[in-house]
This record gives structure tokens, C-alpha cells and sequence, in this order.
């Protein structure tokens, strides 16, 4: 039976056993005089060779480009080649330096080029005030991908105007952008403006609070107390002391800044045009982007009243994109528009004191083929829709428009309960404007000037004449 004393000297057995395999592995890590300088000559060689290398294929990188946002990440995505390549090398030219070669080549790698889009897929999570929670699916609402995309680092976009009615997204297109700023880039100011300080403190810092308690990859950026003071505060410090900067169009004070290059403008047909006697805010807050090549600037808003509507200004000044969609019957790609929803309505009983028909159901009708679409084939025709954009040749300046009959199945109106509304705002010139504002996503002409869609009423009543073949 073994000792005590024979235990003991199994266990100092181990422990030398071990010891020496330790020193093995410095000894296999070390290199004698010769042998490191041997190795730092060969490392220096790989170097000189490397760098006369680049230049040429630099040149050859950006061969073809004109775009000076592309020809930057070319150049920067070259580079990390040429620098991971040499890592490569510095590890398996000599045994006296692999491990200097191995973490160069893992410390240059380069960070993933991700668009605003991809970043809201793997990032944004909604848990309260949605109808969807979970994580972000940009699937969910096809027509935000290009919108968010345009406000990507790498896109050579500069403006990005979204006119719209309201409930499609546009603001949580914005939302997105700012968690792909602070997450993504995270070194860059931006501006966010929305008409008044009062909607600031009301609405947009508790929600902006609300996404970074939500979005596990945001609630580390900034500390418990600054998001805290986000919820009433104009100032919001992330990263590697970058700031997001919350001003309201009405205070003059809150748009004098420094220079930045990200903005955004929230409902801009809310905003003052004179603020302060110092003129057009947008003025104000284009001269903090001057110094900036990249800057990028993103407005959303719904129309107001034709002829003072900066949202409609700023949309005839871009590449004017409408969404088409294709019909599920003859496959013809079109917009969406007010004129082509059809519905059929039941009368108010006789006796009714407050008459009011009642939309019993709707339908859109394909403006080629003449076929009845029903409202359940959106979710296919938006997944395989398209921007298109009326004047291609302005390329800086993308500018977006979409109404109500877009929005995805659950997550606003149906076509029945949006020509309900219409019926519901008739003989009422404040709700009519309302309708045509908010659902249409279209400017309202006054009493006296011609107003297209009004003209349709007549048409819209007409009684049900049956089905056509597209529909079930």
C-alpha cells in the first residue's frame, strides 16, 4: 500500500513533467541572436516588397471608377489585402517570427462593409409599441432596402428624400440608420432635427431610448446614465466620442453645431421656414456639412399644402422613384395609385340619422390587363418589386414616394378600411386634405384649384358589376 510519502512524490513527478513541457514550448518559441536577426532581415525584405507592389495594384484596383466614395473603399479594401497577405507571409517565411506574422495578419483584417439594410437584419430588435416584435426583417418591408441602402457609408448617394404617407416605415428606416451609425461606423457626428424641441423631448428621445435598451448590440454603447439623459437631453455621446446631436427646427440655438457630416430631417413639412430672422433652417443646417465630401443628408416627411411643401420641393429636385410592383395575373410591373382601388359599399339604412356607407370590401385593379387584384397577393407583388425612377440621370439625389396602399398586410390599413376613410372624410374639406396627405402621401391643392383624385369619386361609387377573373 502506498505511503504518504510515495503520493507526494508522484504528485512533484507530475508537476516536473509539466514544468518541462513548458520549457520545451519557450524553447520551440525562441530563436538564438542569429536566428532573430536572420528573421527580421527576411520580414524586412517581405515589406519593401509589398510596399513597391502596391502602388500597381492600387491603379489596378480602381481602374474604371469614377465614384469617389468607391474608389476610397477600393482603395481601403486593397490595402487590407496586401497587409493580410503580408501577415500571411511574415508567419511561415521564418520559424523566428510566426506569431508576430500570425496577429499582424488577425489584427488587419478588415471590418465587414455591411449596408444599413444588413445591419438592421442582424441588429435592431422591437419588443414593445409594434405589431411584429422579434428581430428586424427588412423582408417585412421590401420597398425601406434601397432606401436604407442609399444611406450606406458606401454609397455614392448624397440626398435621400422618402415622401410618403404615413405608417410605412419611413421613420423606422431612420431609426436604423442612426443604430448604423453608432454600431457600424461608430467615429461619425450626426444631426437629427425635428420640427420643434417639444416633438423632441415627446417623441423622439424616448423612442431613440426605446430602440437602445431593445438592440442588444446598441445598449452597450453608451452608459445607463447617458441614456438616461437621452430621453430629454440634446446630446448623445457613443463610441469613440462621437456624437448624435438632437435639435428642433424652431430653436436656432439647437441647429448651431459643428461641423458634421450625417443629417436627418423628420417631417421637414412641419418645419418653420424662418427660424430665429436667420433664415431656412435646412440653409442652417446644410452649412455644417460643407467640409464633408461624403455627407449625407436623409428627409422624411408627409406632404402639406401644394407650393409649400418642402418634402414635394425637395422630391421634384431627385431621380423621382416610384415603387412598381407586378401584377400577379399578367405580370405588367406598375405603381400602385388611388385611381385603380375599387370597392363595393352597402347603403346606410333610410332611417339612419348620421347616413354613412359602409365599404364591405376592395379590390385593385391591374392597369393593363384589367384583372381584379385582391389585397392577399401584396405580400408577394411587394417582395418582388421595383424602384423605378423617373429621371435616372440625377444620380446624387434618390428621391422616394409611396402611399398607403403599400403597407404590408398587419402592419397598417387594409384597401377596405382605407376607402372606408375616404368615404368617411366626404362633405369634410380638413379630413379630405387629411386623406390626401397622410394615405395618398400627395400635396393638397386649395379650394378652387383642380385636384385629380377628386375627380375620381364619381368613378369610385360605381356599383359592383361582379368579380373578374383574377379574383377567387
Amino acid at each position: 500500500m502506498a505511503s504518504l510519502a510515495d503520493h507526494q512524490i508522484i504528485k512533484d513527478r507530475l508537476r516536473l513533467e509539466i514544468v518541462a513541457e513548458e520549457l520545451r514550448e519557450l524553447s520551440r518559441a525562441t530563436a538564438d541572436t542569429r536566428a532573430a536577426i536572420a528573421g527580421g532581415q527576411g520580414a524586412r525584405a517581405l515589406v519593401r516588397q509589398a510596399l513597391a507592389r502596391l502602388e500597381q495594384r492600387w491603379l489596378a484596383a480602381i481602374a474604371g471608377a469614377s465614384d469617389e466614395t468607391r474608389v476610397h473603399y477600393l482603395l481601403s479594401d486593397t490595402l487590407h489585402a496586401v497587409m493580410a497577405e503580408l501577415g500571411q507571409a511574415l508567419a511561415t517565411a521564418t520559424p523566428a517570427l510566426p506569431l508576430i506574422g500570425q496577429r499582424l495578419a488577425r489584427g488587419l483584417k478588415p471590418k465587414p462593409i455591411l449596408t444599413v439594410s444588413q445591419w438592421a437584419d442582424r441588429h435592431r430588435h422591437l419588443k414593445s409599441g409594434t405589431n411584429s416584435p422579434g428581430p428586424w426583417r427588412t423582408a417585412v418591408t421590401p420597398y425601406l432596402k434601397a432606401i436604407m441602402d442609399d444611406l450606406s457609408e458606401h454609397s455614392p448617394v448624397r440626398t435621400v428624400v422618402f415622401m410618403k404617407s404615413a405608417g410605412v416605415g419611413g421613420t423606422e428606416a431612420m431609426y436604423n440608420w442612426i443604430g448604423y451609425l453608432m454600431h457600424h461606423l461608430g467615429s461619425k457626428d450626426a444631426l437629427v432635427v425635428v420640427p420643434t424641441l417639444e416633438l423632441r423631448d415627446r417623441s423622439f428621445n424616448p423612442r431613440l431610448a426605446k430602440m437602445l435598451d431593445e438592440s442588444p448590440a446598441l445598449a452597450g454603447l453608451v452608459t445607463t446614465a447617458s441614456r438616461n439623459r437621452a430621453n430629454r437631453g440634446d446630446l448623445l455621446e457613443y463610441g469613440a466620442r462621437a456624437r448624435l446631436i438632437k435639435a428642433g427646427a424652431n430653436s436656432p440655438d439647437s441647429l448651431r453645431s459643428d461641423h458634421l457630416p450625417y443629417v436627418i430631417l423628420d417631417e421637414v413639412d412641419a418645419m418653420p421656414w424662418d427660424v430665429g430672422g436667420e433664415g431656412d433652417p435646412l440653409t442652417l443646417i446644410a452649412n455644417r456639412q460643407r467640409t464633408f465630401t461624403r455627407a449625407k443628408t436623409y428627409m422624411v416627411s408627409t406632404p402639406t399644402l401644394e407650393g409649400q411643401s418642402r418634402i414635394e420641393q425637395m422630391y421634384q429636385r431627385s431621380d423621382q422613384r416610384r415603387y412598381e410592383v407586378p401584377c400577379p395575373h399578367c405580370h405588367a410591373y406598375q405603381a400602385l395609385e388611388w385611381a385603380h382601388l375599387h370597392y363595393r359599399k352597402a347603403p346606410p339604412p333610410a332611417n339612419d340619422p348620421h347616413p354613412l356607407a359602409q365599404v364591405l370590401e376592395a379590390w385593385y385593379v391591374c392597369h393593363e390587363c384589367g384583372t381584379e387584384i385582391a389585397e392577399g397577393h401584396k405580400p408577394g407583388m411587394l417582395a418582388a418589386g421595383r424602384w423605378v425612377a423617373r429621371r435616372p440621370h440625377v444620380k446624387d439625389s434618390h428621391g422616394y414616394h409611396l402611399n398607403a396602399l403599400y403597407a404590408p398586410i398587419g402592419l397598417g390599413l387594409t384597401w377596405t378600411q382605407i376607402a372606408q376613410k375616404w368615404e368617411s372624410c366626404q362633405g369634410d374639406s380638413a379630413e379630405l386634405k387629411g386623406f390626401i396627405n397622410t394615405y395618398l402621401g400627395q400635396t393638397w391643392k386649395e379650394q378652387g384649384e383642380s385636384l385629380d383624385d377628386v375627380s375620381l369619386i364619381s368613378r369610385l361609387e360605381v356599383p359592383f358589376q361582379g368579380r373578374g377573373p383574377g379574383m377567387p
